[in-house]
C-alpha cells in the first residue's frame, strides 16, 4: 500500500478519517466515493459499474458462510448478469443484503473486491502518472463510477482524452492542470449520462480541493455533494511501530 512519506500513514488508512455530516458513521475513502460506497460502507449495498461484481461477490460469501442469506439468490443473480433486470431479487434480496451486511465476514468480501477492482489499479495508475493523494482518490472515484477498461465512456478513455489536453506530472506537467482537464473530460461525460447527471461529486467536491492546491487531502476538508455537507477535522495518526 502506498505510503504518505511525511506521516508514514499509507494512502488509505489517510483518507479513512472520521466524517460529519449526513453520513457521519462512515469513514471518507467510502463516502467521497459516493456513486460506490456510501451506502456501502454503513449497509452493505454495492452499486459497482463493473459486470458481475454483485454476483461475483455473493459467490465469494457463499464460499466463506454456506448458509448465509444471500445464498438463496444466486440463481436470480446467474439469469439477471449484465442486464438491468432485478427479477427474482426485489425487497426480499435488499432486506437479506443488510442482513448480511452485519456479518464481518461480508464486509471484510466487500473491501476485499473493492480493493483488488478499483482502489488498488486506481492508485497504481495515479502514481504511475505522478499524482498525490487527491489525484489517486479522483482517480478511484472515476474507475468506480464508469468502470475500468479503455473505452470512451470508461476511466481509461476518461484518463486518455485527459493526458492528450494535460501533460501528466510524470510526463512533466503541472498536477493541478492535468487533473483539472481530467475532470473537465469526466464532468463532460457525465452530463451525457442520465444516471450521472449530477456532478457535485465534482463541482463540490473535487474541483474545490483541486482549486484550493489541497493536493494531499490535508484537512480540514469540508465538500458538498448531492446537497449534503460533509466535513474533516483531522487524520489518524501513523500507527507506533511494534516493539520485538
Amino acid at each position: 500500500m502506498p505510503t504518505d512519506p511525511t506521516t508514514g500513514v499509507a494512502v488509505r488508512d489517510r483518507l479513512l478519517s472520521p466524517i460529519s455530516g449526513p453520513a457521519a458513521s462512515l469513514w471518507i475513502l467510502p463516502a467521497l466515493a459516493v456513486a460506490f460506497l456510501l451506502a456501502a460502507a454503513g449497509a452493505g449495498a454495492s452499486n459497482s459499474p463493473m459486470p458481475g461484481d454483485m454476483l461475483s461477490l455473493v459467490r465469494s460469501y457463499i464460499a466463506a458462510r454456506p448458509h448465509n442469506s444471500l445464498a438463496r439468490f444466486l440463481p436470480a443473480l446467474r439469469r439477471v448478469n449484465g442486464t438491468a433486470s432485478h427479477r427474482g431479487l426485489g425487497r426480499p434480496f435488499v432486506a437479506a443484503w443488510r442482513r448480511a451486511a452485519d456479518d464481518p465476514v461480508f464486509r471484510r468480501l466487500q473491501r476485499r473486491q473493492r480493493d483488488r477492482r478499483y482502489f488498488n489499479p486506481a492508485v497504481r495508475r495515479a502514481e504511475a502518472d505522478g499524482l498525490g493523494t487527491l489525484g489517486q482518490f479522483i482517480y478511484y472515484d472515476a474507475m468506480v463510477m464508469h468502470g475500468p477498461g479503455t473505452s470512451h465512456a470508461s476511466f481509461g478513455g476518461l484518463r486518455a482524452r485527459a493526458a492528450a489536453r494535460a501533460r501528466t506530472p510524470a510526463r512533466g506537467g503541472s498536477e493541478v492542470r492535468y487533473l483539472n482537464a481530467f475532470l473537465s473530460v469526466r464532468r463532460r461525460l457525465m452530463r451525457t449520462e442520465s444516471k450521472h447527471g449530477n456532478t457535485s461529486r465534482i463541482d463540490g467536491q473535487q474541483r474545490v480541493f483541486v482549486r484550493r492546491r489541497n493536493l494531499d487531502l490535508d484537512p480540514p476538508l469540508v465538500w458538498h455533494v448531492y446537497g449534503d455537507r460533509y466535513a474533516i477535522r483531522a487524520i489518524p495518526e501513523a500507527p507506533a511501530a511494534r516493539s520485538r
